[in-house]
This record gives C-alpha cells, sequence and structure tokens, in this order.
C-alpha cells in the first residue's frame, strides 16, 4: 500500500489561490458576453466564494 499523501498546508494553500484566480477570470469571460446572468455565472461565483472563505480560514490560523 502506497503511503499516505500529506499536502503542505503552503503547498495547499496556493493551489486554492489559484484555483480562486481561474475562477475570477472565468466569470470575468462570462460576464463580457451576452448571458452573463446564466446559471454558470452563478455556479463559478459561488465556487470562487467558497474557495475565498476557505482561504480565509486557512490563513487565520
Amino acid at each position: 500500500m502506497p503511503p499516505p499523501r500529506f499536502h503542505r498546508p503552503d503547498t495547499h494553500l496556493e493551489k486554492l489561490r489559484q484555483r480562486h484566480a481561474a475562477l475570477d477570470h472565468a466569470v470575468a469571460a462570462r460576464e463580457a458576453t451576452p448571458r452573463a446572468d446564466d446559471p454558470t455565472v452563478k455556479r463559478l461565483k459561488l465556487e470562487k466564494l467558497t474557495l475565498k472563505d476557505e482561504i480565509d480560514r486557512l490563513t487565520r490560523s
């Protein structure tokens, strides 16, 4: 059995920040189109907010 994988907190945090930035770009691109109010934008924004909350939680500890 392979050993368990442990993420260093700073690596995990950096991955969260990268994903948050990618979502930010995706939201901006979607909002630049005529159908900016579609459910995809809402889903992306919710995921982005969830990531921001997780990033904030990790940086406070």
